[in-house]
Order: structure tokens, then C-alpha cells, then sequence
């Protein structure tokens, strides 16, 4: 796949560039929420182009980011952890299944059960470990 390709359909755009089926109920979701027009390839992810003026979205193996506000990013997926860019002009929310390597990377699938979750750090998006009690 070239930097050209539009995908047909959200699922295709998924299953060609790697992302999690853990991830696919909440992108959809957010795809449903949002008006989109058409998915095509980036390098690094799936580019998300809107009908309304609203910026596009950029799906990530373990992240989508984009949302105009962080309001937008609430409404569109509901329970994810948001978390603003450096400069605060856009917003990002964390898929579920969030680590196992970069850029189609896959999950391990033999994490362990006392293993911290992986977070995002939302300005260099490396995981990190997750501290918070939630």
C-alpha cells in the first residue's frame, strides 16, 4: 500500500493496517459519531477525512488523534482517556489495546495480569507505564 491508497470501507482501512479487532468497536464508534468522508493511507496510520470543517483524524495502533476539542473527543468515544497535544490545539484518546510496538505493531499476547498498562505520553506518544489507580 502506497501513500495514495483510499480504503473502500473503515474495515478494510483496519484490518490492512494492522489495528487491534480489540480497537475496532470503539473506532467505529468514533467513525459513526463523526462525519467522516473517506479513509486513506498515511506511513504512520489511517487518515480520517470529515465532511464538516473539523480536522481530520488520524487512527495509530494504539491511539487516534485529532478531535478539534476535547469535548469532541468525549462525545465521540465516551469512558477513553483523552489527553490534549503539546500545544493543546488537538486532542488524542487511547484505544484499548494500546501496546505491543509501533506502526502495526502487534499486542503480546502473554502480558501478564500484575503488569501496569501501557499509556501514551501525549506529547512523544512512546507507551509508558501507567500509574494511576483507574
Amino acid at each position: 500500500m502506497n501513500a495514495d491508497t483510499v480504503y473502500d470501507t473503515l474495515d478494510q482501512a483496519l484490518a490492512e493496517n494492522q489495528i487491534p479487532s480489540e480497537n475496532h468497536a470503539l473506532l467505529r464508534a468514533i467513525t459513526e459519531h463523526l462525519p467522516i468522508a473517506r479513509y486513506s493511507r498515511r506511513s504512520d496510520g489511517i487518515r480520517a477525512e470529515r465532511t464538516d470543517q473539523g480536522p481530520p483524524l488520524t487512527i495509530y495502533y494504539g491511539y487516534t488523534y485529532g478531535f478539534a476539542s476535547e469535548e469532541e473527543a468525549a462525545a465521540a468515544a465516551p469512558g477513553a482517556t483523552r489527553w490534549p497535544s503539546s500545544d493543546s490545539r488537538r486532542w488524542g484518546i487511547t484505544h484499548p489495546v494500546n501496546h505491543g510496538g509501533t506502526k502495526g505493531g502487534r499486542a503480546s499476547s502473554t502480558r501478564s495480569r500484575t503488569e501496569r498498562p501501557l499509556a501514551l505520553c501525549p506529547e512523544c506518544f512512546l507507551a509508558k507505564p501507567c500509574y494511576c489507580d483507574g
